[in-house]
């Protein structure tokens, strides 16, 4: 998301107009995201739930049991804003 500002913030001073001539799509769906202008649509992802189950995993690891898997998927929400043309 703060790559995503950074590129609009540069549009802006360029004259690029946003969405008209480029996209921008952020990831992790950051407040400032929902204030920007125009907003930015953002990937939002779980990060309570990431934190929560990563620390799990570590303390099962600690105590010495191998997770049930490797890879889990916490999903993941699309919230379109006024940066990307639909």
């Amino acid at each position: 998301d703060d790559i995503a500002l950074g590129v609009l913030f540069e549009c802006h001073r360029a004259s690029i107009a946003v969405p008209k001539t480029i996209g921008i799509v952020g990831f992790n769906d950051l407040d400032m995201m929902e204030v920007a202008f125009p907003s930015v649509t953002s990937v939002r992802t779980y990060r309570y739930e990431i934190g929560r189950r990563a620390v799990a995993m570590a303390l099962a690891a600690i105590e010495g049991n191998r997770p049930e898997s490797r890879v889990v998927d916490l999903g993941f929400e699309l919230k379109r804003r006024e940066s990307t043309a639909r």
